[in-house]
């Protein structure tokens, strides 16, 4: 800054006289210099200011919150909480808390699951150049979310892939045995005849086990938006459930556990290797957050504020919310210059 303005200073004197000249040296010498030394001082660097408040408005753009669920929208079906406490998913109702944008951002660009030689899954992330590395169990129950029952994870669309999402070992993490028609039957309507969908402006023949939200039993589409903006926690593609969405809703339906800390874990990685990122479930990690905030070694910077999530509550009237159009920002790589956590 002070060469910039040296340079700027010289252009116009050099057509002065001389006397003029060393009259508005002097002059800089003694008073603009050394101002501009001392706001120099002062002035904190560069990096250590975000200017443009990235750590406000990158999550606010990129992030889904999960959805508070208001009485107002249970009102109608006075046995759903009941059904959803049966395994658990009690836990999807009652999600209200503020958010802390900039730990957000640090846990998706750092965030990985590690399986142990035993099989036993953990879930690592770096938070202020610090690791933390928690078992499946201790993450379920920091989040307070189930983590007992049939494991799951797939993005697929059709329910004929419902048996090929297995973990690699079956006796930790038990995949699902129903055959696809039976969940199929179980939620949604009969086909009756060739079904076509619109996708991307193009119509497409649905296979048959490629269903879509319209088809579904009317006692099952309370429970479907619940899931899908606080377990699944869509951000596109809502007029159609995915395989894991669907048998979330057969388990339910039928009172099975089924483990949403394993689900939750691999959708949260998976997320960071998708082009079309978001960052899903800021108010469970929250809870993350408070965790970390409890255990951290030092005491975390002023940066990690809370606050208040922006979607719409879930009401009776379904509101729909489009993500603004730009480009991903990216997210840069984190070194842990130390780690604890809980094994």
């Amino acid at each position: 800054m002070i060469i910039i303005s040296l340079l700027m200073l010289a252009y116009p004197i050099l057509k002065l006289p001389d006397r003029d000249v060393f009259f508005i040296l002097a002059i800089y010498l003694t008073i603009v210099f050394p101002i501009l030394c001392i706001a120099w001082c002062i002035m904190p660097s560069s990096r250590d200011v975000d200017h443009h408040d990235t750590a406000h408005y990158i999550p606010m753009y990129h992030r889904t919150e999960g959805r508070v669920v208001l009485p107002d929208f249970l009102e109608s079906e006075p046995n759903l909480c009941a059904t959803f406490a049966a395994i658990g998913f009690d836990c999807l109702l009652d999600i209200n808390e503020q958010i802390c944008p900039i730990f957000v951002l640090q846990f998706y660009k750092s965030v990985r699951l590690i399986q142990n030689l035993n099989g036993t899954l953990c879930i690592g992330f770096v938070i202020d150049n610090v690791e933390t590395v928690l078992t499946l169990e201790n993450f379920a129950r920091i989040l307070r979310i189930p983590c007992e029952g049939v494991c799951l994870y797939s993005s697929k669309w059709s329910i004929s892939s419902l048996q090929t999402s297995c973990n690699p070992h079956p006796n930790l993490y038990p995949p699902p045995h129903e055959d696809p028609s039976l969940v199929c039957d179980t939620l949604f309507h009969p086909r009756t005849e060739i079904k076509t969908h619109t996708i991307k402006s193009d119509s497409v023949t649905l296979e048959p086990f490629q269903m879509i939200n319209n088809e579904l039993r009317e006692n099952f589409k309370k429970w479907e938006i619940i899931l899908s903006d606080n377990a699944i926690s869509l951000t596109g593609h809502k007029d159609h459930p995915n395989v894991s969405l669907c048998y979330m809703l057969y388990c339910l339906a039928n009172g099975k556990p089924f483990n949403l800390a394993y689900f939750i874990a691999h959708r949260m990685v998976s997320v960071t290797q998708s082009s079309q990122m978001t960052l899903p479930y800021a108010m469970l990690l929250t809870r993350l957050f408070k965790h970390v905030q409890t255990n951290h070694p030092y005491p975390l910077p002023g940066e990690f504020y809370l606050v208040d999530h922006v979607m719409i509550p879930l009401l009776n009237k379904r509101i729909y919310h489009f993500k603004n159009k730009g480009k991903r920002p990216r997210l840069p790589t984190s070194t842990p210059s130390n780690s604890f956590g809980s094994s």
